[in-house]
């Protein structure tokens, strides 16, 4: 919270979003692109004009996790 700001509410949000978009992912078999999304989050995010995250670092990874939720719906 030190990049963005905030508090233990939004803190607490951002894991219950995280934990969600997990729980999709593996509800769609989509476990394996979940992981490798994070992988590269973790490997990549950092804190840049107040935001933390990976910016454009990871979009193939993410883009693979949509692909294969969106066909499993």
């Amino acid at each position: 919270m030190d990049c963005e700001g905030g508090n233990d509410a939004d803190l607490d949000a951002c894991v219950v979003d995280s934990e969600t978009a997990e729980d999709v992912a593996y509800t769609y078999d989509c476990g394996d692109f979940w992981e490798d999304f994070v992988a590269c989050t973790d490997d990549r995010s950092r804190c840049s004009n107040n935001n933390f995250g990976p910016g454009d670092d990871c979009n193939a990874e993410a883009n693979r996790l949509q692909e294969c939720i969106s066909k499993r719906r």
